[in-house]
């Protein structure tokens, strides 16, 4: 059974956000070691009013990551599993095509993190990255809170689950050498063990530029 992912402080330089896009999705090198990595999103979009702040900035969280090599996702923000709903799914791993499905839901049915850029899941990846894909599937949303009209937040698309666009677009990053988070930003568990520390929050903070 897999479990929530460490999170530690994070202090990275990442890439520039895509102009245009409110959520970016990068890959990221976990402690620079090799096969190790992350998803790293980072919203760069404006709020719904003046009067609401980011709940979630990637409440509704499904993909699929892809390669010629063997992934397995070893673990995921806590928030992903602080619900009702359960922790996601995931599906294929240890094979070259894996699947994730996870809900950050609001109080009183659950915690969420409002963290932004926010380390969604860490994973291991033995092939090229050349050949690494990402790609959104059924719904994904943001989640914003302080409307009083929507005591339990408002969502936000950026895609339904079919698959149409929403009101907010998204773009993924895959840079030659990918940004390199600390050691400690997600701590992978010894082959057969379920050792994780516990958890934290993100601390990092991007601002649009």
């Amino acid at each position: 059974m897999l479990k929530p992912v460490t999170v530690a402080t994070l202090a990275v330089t990442l890439a520039t956000p895509v102009a245009g896009q409110d959520l970016t999705i990068e890959l990221v090198t976990i402690g620079g070691g090799f096969g190790h990595y992350g998803l790293l999103a980072t919203y760069t979009g404006s709020l719904p009013d003046a009067s609401t702040s980011i709940g979630a900035i990637w409440a509704d969280t499904s993909f699929v990551i892809r390669g010629n090599g063997r992934i397995s996702i070893e673990a995921f923000n806590p928030a992903y599993a602080a619900s009702i709903f359960g922790p996601p799914r995931i599906t294929g791993n240890d094979t070259n095509e894996v699947s994730f499905e996870g809900v950050q839901a609001g109080p009183p049915i659950g915690t969420l993190d409002p963290s932004n850029p926010l380390l969604v899941a860490c994973f291991t990846y033995l092939g090229g990255l050349n050949a690494f894909e990402f790609e959104m599937t059924g719904q994904n949303s943001a989640l914003f809170l302080g409307d009083p009209n929507r005591p339990f937040g408002q969502i936000e698309l950026y895609q339904d689950v079919n698959g149409n666009p929403g009101t907010l677009s998204h773009e993924f990053i895959l840079l030659p050498f990918p940004p390199v988070v600390p050691d400690d930003a997600c701590l992978f568990p010894a082959p057969g063990t379920l050792a994780f520390a516990p958890a934290a929050l993100i601390a990092a903070r991007r601002r649009r530029k």
